[in-house]
């Protein structure tokens, strides 16, 4: 399992890209909270929310 959230800048997503078999462009364009969640072969895009702003 791998998991990856936005990155701080290009080169970081460089890295990460190469590392997690994703795209550069997807790294830098999520937004707070968003991130890629790689299971073996399937990856899934998530997103994270701080429990203040969930409807309970």
């Amino acid at each position: 399992m791998k998991f990856c959230m936005r990155a701080e800048n290009k080169k970081q997503a460089q890295e990460n890209a190469k590392f997690f078999e994703v795209s550069e462009k997807d790294l830098l364009n999520f937004q707070p909270g968003e991130g890629i969640l790689i299971i073996g072969s399937e990856k899934m895009n998530i997103r994270i929310v701080p429990t203040s702003r969930r409807d309970l």
